[in-house]
């Protein structure tokens, strides 16, 4: 039995007008799968987690932890809605902690944020470490890492191939909720330290991904 973990952006699975015909289309893909794979995805907040960060910044001044919460709860209903659209094959329950799967014979586990001061990213990469996956898929809104936002720089550099030292000097190291990055600054640090490789790519494009679960050559960025 083979085990993928999807770090599933939010802003493709909750954007702020639902893509019908991709959630279908990830849907059915899941499903062809789950014959010989399990997936543990972990969905990002998207469109309404920075909505409601805006809106509550806009309102008082409010501390780091203040924020992340309302992140979390954002992710955890996302993976709710992720979790029922996937429907029996799916657990019903999502987790709430990387480190406490649910007892299921399910072959997709859902879920989403976890506790203050880290990301989805991290969430995914802590259950990486755990389940002993050695490649974890972070399925985002572009097809690359780049050295600097693509949508706003028409010069910005792609990289099919880098080291984690070369992520970590893009990047930096302090997580600031909210923040637009490939791979959180926490994530990449523990994903180095436990010897995980990271997959880039973009996950509207579903048949690429595919590729990638078939053992196909693929369109993103190998972090190693």
């Amino acid at each position: 039995m083979k085990k993928f973990v999807l770090d599933l952006g939010g802003s493709i699975v909750a954007p702020e007008k639902f893509d019908t015909e991709f959630l279908q289309k990830m849907r059915s893909l899941l499903l062809r799968h789950i014959t010989d794979s399990q997936f543990f995805v972990v969905i990002g907040g998207g469109y309404v987690c920075r909505k409601y960060l805006q809106g509550a910044k806009s309102v008082t001044s409010l501390e780091p932890s203040d924020l992340d919460w309302l992140g979390i709860q954002a992710t955890r209903l996302n993976a709710k809605f992720f979790q029922t659209i996937i429907g029996d094959a799916a657990c019903s329950e999502i987790f709430l902690d990387p480190n406490e799967m649910p007892k299921t014979d399910k072959k997709i586990i859902v879920g989403g944020g976890w506790e203050p001061g880290n990301s989805t990213d991290y969430v995914a990469t802590v259950i990486a470490k755990n389940q002993q996956v050695d490649t974890l898929v972070v399925l985002t809104n572009v097809t690359h890492v780049y050295d600097k936002d693509p949508n706003k720089f028409d010069d910005a550099e792609q990289f099919d191939d880098m080291t984690w030292s070369e992520l970590k000097a893009i990047i930096g190291d302090e997580w600031i909720p909210g923040a637009k990055l490939p791979l959180d600054p926490l994530a990449c640090q523990l994903a180095e330290k436990a010897g995980l490789k990271v997959v880039v790519m973009h996950g509207e494009n579903i048949d690429n991904f595919e590729k990638f679960l078939n053992g196909e050559d693929f369109v993103g960025t190998t972090i190693s």
